[in-house]
């Protein structure tokens, strides 16, 4: 739920297949015209145009389904990421069949089919050694006969919204875009100079050349003869009609721009901060406006195309010194300017400048302590173990302390019905991008700082460090009802198990999980490069618990 990733279906269908099953059935998928606005069962937004990588991730998971025999076992993670002819990919969010008959992609790949020549199939959602494509839609190849291939394009797909948020049919989450686009096809059978032949889009005849060509969205045929005569195309391809093509309606948004920044930047070193822009034509150009949040003046950086409809500006190291910043980002088309966050009309330096509110960027030094978790920003953010199906939202408060007056994360061990308490009540938060921000200087640190309390005179805080690839690193916390600052070494980590949070339907069935394979052995230690999540934890015999905030530091 609440993702668009491109891997998570074809993993699913694969432990679907592993325990026999037969048959598998989409919960929900969004009508097209809806679907800008996710109108839908809000968790599960799918749709083959405005959700295009998920999308065809679903696409390879069904054949998952067909080509995977039952009762079949791969392995623990991350050996069973290979299964058959297919492959998933967190890191490279990333799920693929690679088969003699078809080449399927749900984002950038590397993989090269076995044998071109028997290639019968290629659809994908971003570029591969056969198709390199610029746009950000779904298409689909389908072999007509030698030489001749059947080109269904969708229009780019562009987040302006989260989509998870309230829904509202006023309100447009993901727009759909008819950019002219540049793809590349190399096929044995089509060569390097073939004719692009439109079938229902609006385009003129058009010769590849060095395999490459501009497209818009549509249906083309693709020839190494020349032109072919319509009358001679098939009435169908499996089960679509050669000409068939489902545009997504015309929709009108204002431009939208979206901070891609991290969450901080390291002082002294140059750095880039990326955004979304998007409009159904670009801008004439972008700013990036910095300046330090106490006091001082925006300082202009251009922004160039990084790809897409992603921009960035290149912020040289004798602009980033060391503390909270805030940046505003300003587009230009002909003889005006709207700057954003706010989007309103002007530039952030004129003096009638009516914008109020700004992204927010910190500076940090290599060693400046990470915030792993701070009860007034992050307690929103949390996921936590379900109480049954009915007890989906987390059992917390925020209060204040009464020795600093900041916020606190107020946690108590919940009970069922029958009075007995949970085995063990975890909330988890992901702080993979406060990881990432500091960079290689990360693995320096060498302690965590606990300020908390328990609720009782004898309480134990479970903490957990978990890595992307699930192993899991704990210690426990002990509490009285004073608040104090615990210092734990890393070395006082020891392997453990974390919780699979947010947990799937229907409640508990895949709720713990342990070390990948090869990790735990001797000398094996938390590599902080790759810690994912923080995980907060009660067990039976603590009453709670309040934490105000919990640090990593050098």
């Amino acid at each position: 739920p609440d993702t668009r990733t491109g891997y998570m279906y074809p993993a699913m269908m694969r432990t679907f297949r592993q325990v026999g099953a037969q048959f598998a059935a989409m919960f929900a998928y969004d009508m097209l015209q809806t679907a800008s606005r996710n109108l839908g069962w809000q968790t599960h937004y799918l749709n083959l145009v405005y959700t295009p990588r998920k999308a065809m991730s679903a696409v390879i998971a069904a054949e998952v389904m067909h080509r995977l025999p039952r009762f079949g076992s791969y392995g623990p993670y991350p050996n069973n990421t290979r299964f058959g002819d297919f492959h998933v990919s967190y890191q490279e969010n990333l799920g693929e069949l690679v088969a003699r008959d078809a080449f399927l992609y749900a984002g950038d790949t590397r993989a090269t089919p076995p044998d071109l020549p028997d290639l019968k199939r290629i659809a994908g959602y971003g570029s591969s050694p056969v198709v390199t494509y610029g746009g950000e839609g779904i298409y689909f190849l389908d072999k007509v006969k030698p030489g001749l291939w059947r080109l269904e394009v969708y229009p780019d797909a562009e987040p302006i919204r989260d989509p998870f948020e309230p829904p509202n049919p006023a309100k447009i989450v993901t727009r759909a875009i008819s950019r002219p686009q540049s793809m590349t096809v190399t096929l044995p059978d089509l060569g390097a100079t073939f004719t692009v032949q439109p079938v229902n889009a609006g385009a003129v005849e058009a010769q590849a050349r060095g395999s490459q060509f501009t497209v818009t969205p549509g249906v083309y045929a693709l020839s190494a003869s020349g032109h072919v005569d319509p009358s001679t195309f098939p009435k169908t391809i499996g089960e679509l009609g050669f000409a068939e093509y489902h545009a997504p309606p015309a929709d009108t948004a204002p431009l939208a721009v979206q901070s891609l920044a991290p969450v901080a930047l390291l002082a002294g070193h140059d750095a880039e901060v990326h955004a979304r822009i998007v409009d159904v034509t670009a801008p004439d150009s972008a700013t990036l406006f910095l300046r330090p949040s106490a006091a001082g003046f925006y300082r202009p950086f251009p922004m160039r195309v990084s790809s897409g409809y992603t921009y960035a500006a290149t912020l040289p190291a004798g602009a980033l010194a060391e503390g909270p910043h805030d940046f505003v980002i300003t587009t230009y088309r002909h003889d005006s300017a709207t700057t954003f966050p706010d989007a309103i009309a002007g530039k952030p330096y004129d003096w009638d400048y009516l914008g109020r509110t700004a992204w927010p960027l910190e500076v940090t030094g290599e060693r400046t302590p990470v915030t792993l978790f701070r009860a007034s920003d992050d307690a929103s953010h949390l996921v936590f173990s379900r109480i049954g199906d009915a007890g989906r939202r987390g059992l917390f408060r925020v209060n204040l302390s009464a020795t600093t007056g900041a916020p606190v994360f107020h946690l108590e061990l919940p009970v069922r019905p029958s009075g007995e308490p949970l085995p063990d009540y975890t909330a988890s938060l992901v702080i993979k991008d406060r990881i990432v921000a500091r960079g290689p200087s990360i693995v320096h640190a060498d302690s965590v700082r606990v300020r908390a309390r328990g609720l009782g005179a004898h309480d134990v805080l479970q903490l957990t460090l978990m890595e992307d690839d699930g192993t899991s690193w704990t210690v426990g916390v002990p509490l009285d009802s004073s608040w104090s600052e615990k210092v734990l070494p890393l070395s006082a980590f020891t392997i453990g198990r974390g919780v699979l949070l947010p947990e799937g339907f229907p409640g508990e069935w895949n709720y713990w999980v342990g070390p990948a394979a090869g990790r735990g052995a001797a000398g094996d230690a938390p590599r902080l490069e790759h810690v994912e999540r923080i995980q907060m934890s009660l067990r039976p015999g603590t009453t709670g618990v309040e934490v105000e905030a919990v640090t990593l530091t050098f």
